[in-house]
Order: structure tokens, then sequence, then C-alpha cells
């Protein structure tokens, strides 16, 4: 997974996102295949897959120990 799926992600477990721009659409179908994302009546959001790869995201060690 790309850096710029793994910033959308934490985007969507932190929010829904109501309506995606066009350039996001064909990364979303793609998350949305693999179980990362699903639409829900409030927008896009993250799955638990979706957070599940989140914590197991590389590098999210060393990002939160940093001062």
């Amino acid at each position: 997974m790309s850096n710029d799926d793994y910033a959308l992600l934490r985007t969507l477990a932190a929010r829904p996102i109501a309506a995606l721009l066009p350039a996001i659409q064909p990364r979303m179908a793609v998350l949305s295949a693999a179980g990362y994302v699903t639409r829900t009546q409030d927008g896009w959001i993250a799955t638990s897959t979706g957070c599940s790869a989140l914590e197991a995201e590389p590098g999210r060690r060393s990002r939160l120990h940093k001062s």
C-alpha cells in the first residue's frame, strides 16, 4: 500500500468523507475492493480491516515516537 493510501485510510478512520473528489475515486475503488474502506449513510469510512492495516503500517512506531 502506498503512503497516499495510508494517509487516506488515516483520514477515513478519523471521520467519514461524504463526497469524493474525482481524483480520489479510482483509489477509493481499489481500497474498497480490498476491504479497507466502505460507503455508509454517513459517507466513506475505514473498515476494521483498514484500521488493522493502519496499526500494522510500516514506520508507524517510529512516527508515533518522534519528539
